[in-house]
């Protein structure tokens, strides 16, 4: 009788630990999932040839919100991004043609949703 119950108890804390991990690896999975996804590529304000997209990739402490700009024109551009988390400005620099660059505007957020803001211009 002692031995059936001592395997009764091992028997619920295994279907216990197995459901506890299986739960994990699904939390775990839906937000990594969730943060590698990228937004589909948008047109940036001011210069129709040029398009971003954001990610949020999970990092240390937290997601890292990164929006990246491709330059589709033939001319340079100078890009200008704000987002909803991070209101100040962030200047790419100069774009050459063909040229993308990833800007990180957030590090360790609790959150992967972000909104992005992306202002282009002709470089002179």
């Amino acid at each position: 009788m002692r031995q059936q119950t001592r395997m009764a108890r091992n028997g619920t804390t295994t279907l216990a630990v197995a459901a506890m991990s299986a739960a994990f690896a699904l939390v775990i999975g839906v937000a990594l999932g969730a943060a590698a996804a990228p937004a589909d590529e948008t047109g940036a304000t001011g210069v129709a040839c040029a398009t971003f997209r954001t990610t949020a990739p999970y990092g240390a402490g937290g997601y890292n919100h990164v929006v990246t700009i491709t330059n589709g024109c033939t001319r340079s551009v100078t890009c200008t991004v704000t987002t909803d988390v991070n209101p100040d400005p962030i200047a790419t620099g100069k774009l050459a043609p063909g040229a993308s660059t990833d800007l990180t505007t957030f590090r360790n957020s609790p959150a992967y949703a972000f909104k992005a803001t992306v202002q282009c211009r002709y470089a002179e």
